[in-house]
């Protein structure tokens, strides 16, 4: 397990403010959290270089303490001197890419340039990602909002950085590593960490190649009007059936559901790419048992030969959901008295993106045609308080303390999570489920 702490001094204002603090709290407490669910446990502080930091109790109280987030590096450090905001966040994403078999959590504020996020396909920054994603691996993004007294660095339309006093910032982590590891990893931080009174809003999306889970689906049968539960007419059709029901000639079917347990739904309701429905295809494979001549039989029936058979419904990463037999099923030629094994299995060949999973993305985040109204309204609100401030009234303080609270957004953040979307569909494989297995026969 490794952990990446920025050290850049566009973090020094998440520490510069009073009162509670999200981010003071994320930084204590992550350090212990991951620490005890790690066997193998290394800190890393990083802005235009990455240096080791050793863990002791000493860090634990260094990295609540402003000196942290300077541009100079710690005495012996084999890294340069850089501009106060500066930020090489594709240097820790390549370790990450390098040891996919090590869990990375990265605590930054995320401000990435146009240049970083729009270079192209050699940029480092995609390049980086590009080998994360293109492993296999997972990437949790959570953002955390907290009040932010400090300088804003990395701006789009000026060199200089600006004065940000009592506002909200936010701050990421990104957990990086296998799919079980990375979700594990996140289970463990909302419980101990994202869980704590202090915390204020809080979101997460999740990057992952593999937009459904392989396994762990729990299976649910809807009975329409006109089919009920039926024993098994034939032992020879018994061995793998979840479901057995009777439908009528004249009207029945049902709608089965796969879903995940209640524990792995927000984690897969918070994926940024998911099945795309409109290009999944359905085979299905129909047993069947006669008493005549003809013995056992089967045959392949794909849903395009027969429609109506079986028709996808409702696709999300924790629930899939099928409905069968919605016509009536003498029209598919079934006879009477006859038991029947529809096994069925879905393939979905590409992905979309899932817009609702990532709105909060779209929410916190800026481009630079917008920065000059932004710096407008931070200039005038700053303006705002140093007048109350040198009035020397009593009431100033107060006043001062009463001024709007500004969200101070993240730059090209919607444009990372883009491109992250593009990359997590370039290399996606066809994701084969199977689905379910009905056994039925028609009254």
């Amino acid at each position: 397990m490794r952990l990446y702490l920025d050290g850049s001094g566009s973090m020094r204002g998440f520490v510069g403010n009073t009162g509670p603090s999200p981010y003071r709290e994320v930084a204590h407490a992550m350090i212990g959290s991951l620490r005890r669910s790690a066997s193998e446990f290394e800190v890393f502080r990083f802005a235009a270089g990455i240096e080791r930091r050793n863990y002791s109790d000493r860090l634990a109280a260094d990295i609540l303490d402003v000196s942290f987030y300077s541009s100079k590096p710690a005495p012996g450090a084999n890294t340069k001197q850089v501009p106060p905001g500066e930020t090489h966040l594709h240097d820790v994403l390549k370790q990450a890419a390098a040891q996919p078999g090590v869990t990375t959590a990265v605590v930054t504020d995320l401000f990435l340039s146009a240049a970083e996020v729009h270079g192209g396909e050699n940029s480092p920054l995609r390049q980086a990602l590009a080998d994360i994603l293109h492993k296999g691996l997972s990437i949790a993004l959570i953002g955390i909002q907290a009040p932010f007294s400090g300088r804003v660095y990395d701006l789009a339309t000026t060199r200089e950085s600006i004065k940000f006093t009592n506002g909200q910032r936010p701050f990421y982590i990104l957990l990086i590593g296998s799919d079980a590891q990375v979700r594990t990893l996140y289970a463990t931080l909302q419980t101990e960490v994202l869980g704590t009174p202090v915390m204020g809003p809080h979101h997460s999306t999740v990057f992952s190649p593999r937009a459904l889970p392989a396994s762990g689906w729990v299976p649910r049968l809807e009975l329409n009007t006109g089919t009920r539960e039926a024993a098994l007419l034939a032992k020879s059709a018994a061995s793998e059936a979840p479901f057995q029901i009777a439908v009528g000639r004249r009207g029945g079917g049902a709608s089965i559901a796969l879903e995940r347990q209640d524990g792995d739904s927000a984690w897969f309701a918070g994926q940024a790419v998911v099945p795309d429905v409109g290009r999944a295809t359905l085979k299905s494979i129909i047993h069947f048992y006669t008493t005549g001549r003809h013995g056992c039989e089967n045959g392949w029936i794909e849903d395009d030969e027969r429609p109506g058979l079986v028709e996808l419904g409702q696709v999300q990463p924790d629930r899939l959901s099928f409905n069968v037999l919605r016509e009536p099923a003498a029209t598919f030629g079934f006879r009477p008295n006859v038991t029947y094994v529809l096994d069925t299995t879905v393939t979905f060949t590409s992905l979309h993106a899932a817009p609702e999973a990532r709105q909060w993305i779209k929410d916190w985040s800026y481009n630079g045609t917008q920065e000059a109204a932004l710096l407008k309204r931070v200039a005038q609100r700053e303006e705002q308080r140093e007048k109350q401030q040198q009035a020397q009234r009593p009431s100033a303080k107060a006043e001062a303390s009463g001024s709007e609270t500004i969200l101070f957004p993240t730059l090209n953040l919607e444009s990372l999570g883009d491109l992250m979307v593009q990359i997590t569909k370039e290399q996606h494989s066809s994701e084969r489920i199977h689905a379910f297995r009905l056994v039925y026969n028609m009254e």
